[in-house]
């Protein structure tokens, strides 16, 4: 079974990075490493990934060091530009992506956006979600917006997965189902659902 995930702002080789943001390494080698040893954990050779944008600094340190770094990866890997990744298309094929392209792009019959910086399509439309990075280590205070940056996420790869509320749904969609009945008919459209939790809210 082949697994989709989706992870940003890796931002391999850019050693500021470890300067003004991610403090608790203390080296751009160590950095690497440890990200691309959760991507290893998780994703197999035939998975998918989706990367937002923000793969590094290619310009900043050894070319060869990024080319090995970005080929020990697992997966099928598909680059979506973010405002880093300024190198043609066909030098990021060479680096070892299977796949480069401008952002957004839209899967799922067009239900999920896919951008490096949150996508405007998604504002306001409650048809659609977006998946996006850029944000680093923040979250927009939006019910259909998921951060997935490296930092935010705590580093560890994501498949597209998302907790979304059913009463959240219903503002939206007029429908009669419960909610296990629309969790079967979003896996039936190829959004799948893997589990139904039930949250108990704050009072006051």
């Amino acid at each position: 079974m082949v697994r989709e995930y989706v992870i940003s702002d890796l931002h391999f080789g850019h050693k500021n990075i470890i300067k003004f943001e991610r403090t608790e390494f203390t080296t751009i080698e160590e950095h690497d490493t440890y990200i691309a040893k959760c991507w290893n954990e998780v994703v197999k050779p035939n998975d998918k990934v989706y990367i937002l944008g923000d793969v590094g600094g290619f310009w900043r340190t050894d070319l060869q060091y990024m080319i090995d770094l970005i080929k020990s990866l697992n997966g099928y890997k598909i680059l979506i530009f973010g405002n880093h990744d300024t190198w043609p298309r066909k030098k990021f094929k060479e680096f070892g992506f299977q796949e480069a392209m401008k952002g957004p792009i839209l899967i799922r019959n067009g239900k999920v956006i896919l951008s490096h910086e949150p996508a405007r399509e998604a504002f306001n439309n409650p048809y659609a979600i977006n998946i996006h990075g850029h944000l680093h280590n923040r979250n927009l205070l939006l019910d259909n917006y998921y951060c997935v940056s490296a930092k935010y996420i705590d580093y560890k790869i994501n498949r597209k997965t998302m907790n979304i509320s059913y009463k959240w749904l219903k503002e939206y969609v007029d429908f009669d189902l419960s909610a296990e009945e629309v969790c079967r008919a979003l896996t039936s459209t190829g959004l799948e659902v893997g589990a139904l939790e039930e949250v108990q809210t704050a009072k006051g």
